[in-house]
């Protein structure tokens, strides 16, 4: 589903990805962890062109491209392969719940609002909110939030969905609620990336781990392989750390 090959980001004098590669096969669910700084997120960023990367290439399904020189259409057909949550919801303040859902499938896809609504309300009570249909972001909990932003993410079906550090913005007791929502999604087989510092989560829900540092690909391995027998000394040090 996913091939980067030779990603490359850099900001100023600063290299954020220095020549990534990473396969990702359809329905696998690939956890990225690391310290603060060490690329995770803008490599998040440069698969759905939020950033765009000066070198390197990305497969996404059937789409791909070639950095830097990206035509409209190309980014277009990028960004429809897949869908992000964010750390910080990026939910329209001014929309009700049900609205940030339908949002993209109206105007974008060009869904009808009967269908759009209908699809809404669907996700909506798979994530436990279909009786918040009709408030507005301000009148949630962090949590509520968060899931909120991860039904409107797969409103739109989409081939790979990214979480970028989904629960680092919430208070500790609502971020098992969260959790369990993205657990139910990645049992659906979706493709999945997920960028987390919560180390027991990752050995949960993930079929392979991955560790970056310094804009590198430190380690990556399955799950188990990685958690009980990491090769690194850079990746003994970090789980060690936080455990």
């Amino acid at each position: 589903m996913i091939k980067i090959e030779r990603l490359t980001k850099t900001f100023g004098d600063t290299t954020v990805l220095h020549n990534i590669d990473l396969t990702i096969a359809t329905g696998e669910t690939v956890t990225i962890i690391g310290p603060s700084g060490s690329g995770k997120s803008t490599l998040l960023n440069c698969l759905n062109l939020l950033v765009t990367p000066d070198e390197g290439s990305v497969t996404i399904g059937e789409a791909f491209y070639q950095a830097p020189k990206l035509s409209k259409k190309t980014r277009l057909t990028i960004r429809r392969q897949s869908a992000m949550v964010f750390q910080n919801y990026n939910l329209f303040a001014n929309l009700t719940v049900e609205a940030n859902v339908t949002e993209a499938l109206v105007t974008v896809y060009r869904w009808s609002k009967a269908t759009a609504t209908q699809r809404a309300l669907e996700l909506l009570n798979d994530v436990g909110l279909r009786d918040k249909a009709k408030l507005y972001p301000h009148q949630l909990s962090g949590g509520q939030k968060q899931r909120i932003a991860i039904a409107r993410a797969l409103a739109i079906k989409p081939n790979v969905i990214l979480f970028d550090e989904p629960t680092s913005a919430l208070d500790p007791e609502l971020v098992t609620e969260v959790l369990h929502v993205i657990q139910s999604v990645v049992k659906q087989k979706i493709t999945a990336i997920i960028v987390t510092h919560e180390l027991a989560f990752a050995r949960d829900v993930s079929d392979r781990v991955v560790l970056m540092a310094d804009g590198q690909i430190v380690e990556h391995n399955t799950t188990a392989a990685f958690f009980d027998h990491p090769q690194h000394e850079r990746t003994k040090q970090f789980l060690a750390a936080f455990s």
